[in-house]
């Protein structure tokens, strides 16, 4: 006859059972820990190795971004700026492979974005409106979840900066935006019976969005190279770079296709039409 043994333990430290074909044959006392089943090493903690994505995540990061947002998405609201101004100073604290290192960490969770919130930055938060902005950042792509690592039965999720500078392109720059305002220009060139021919508008909402991009990859290589500086200083390089876009609208290049469009439909810059 085949002989059915089972070991049962439940976890609210009963002591084990010892089952012999369906029934019950002994109690034993608790004897045996968890710890005992695993290696030497915790199976509820994160090992160092692990954590090294965390100390290294500034060195594989570009040093420029740039995101749609629209200009009053970071002053909308001070936490938004003062998380990005965390993650961009990091915290010091002991190498983990050799203690008497220190290094850089800005990768960062939760609780230690809320506590620099409070102490460096004396906003006080909510954990459930800390998250809110966590993840309002992170959908327009400002920051993004470095790693999770498992601490104490959960998952930490450790966040950091998609770029050490990041600015703003408005989301009104978009190429479906152009083509709009071209279509309706064009639908009131055809409505004043101008003898323009359609296909002169071809491509002009790109050849407008191509001159905008390269603006801004100029003018967003020129701040980063002060970066440092403004940094220091307390700088608010968004509104610096606002500024610029402002200036560059005088650029030859810029005016140059403008006027090509005035004349086109026949606008007179000098105020007569």
């Amino acid at each position: 006859m085949e002989t059915d043994l089972q070991l049962k333990y439940d976890l609210n430290r009963k002591p084990f059972k010892i089952y012999l074909n369906g029934k019950s044959l002994i109690n034993l006392p608790v004897i045996l820990s968890l710890d005992c089943m695993t290696p030497n090493t915790d199976p509820l903690s994160t090992q160092p190795d692990e954590r090294r994505a965390l100390y290294d995540h500034w060195s594989t990061i570009p040093s420029v971004a740039l995101i749609e947002a629209p200009k009053k998405f970071f002053s909308s609201h001070p936490a938004r700026s003062a998380i990005l101004r965390i993650l961009r100073a990091g915290i010091t604290e002991e190498d983990p492979e050799e203690p008497s290192r220190s290094m850089k960490r800005h990768a960062l969770s939760p609780k230690e974005i809320k506590g620099l919130l409070n102490d460096r930055e004396k906003i006080k938060m909510s954990q459930t409106n800390l998250y809110f902005h966590l993840n309002t950042l992170e959908e327009v792509g400002a920051i993004k979840v470095v790693a999770k690592l498992l601490e104490k039965r959960h998952k930490i999720a450790y966040y950091g900066r998609v770029a050490r500078l990041i600015l703003t392109r408005d989301p009104e720059e978009s190429l479906a935006t152009y083509r709009r305002r071209f279509e309706e220009m064009g639908k009131l060139v055809r409505a004043m019976r101008l003898d323009i021919d359609p296909a002169r508008f071809d491509g002009l909402p790109e050849e407008y969005l191509e001159i905008k991009r390269r603006r801004d990859k100029i003018l967003a290589d020129w701040i980063a190279r002060y970066d440092e500086l403004m940094s220091a200083e307390g700088i608010d390089s968004i509104l610096v770079f606002e500024l610029l876009k402002d200036i560059a609208s005088a650029s030859p290049e810029n005016i140059g296709f403008l006027r090509k469009v005035a004349d086109l439909f026949g606008v007179d810059f000098e105020g007569s039409a």
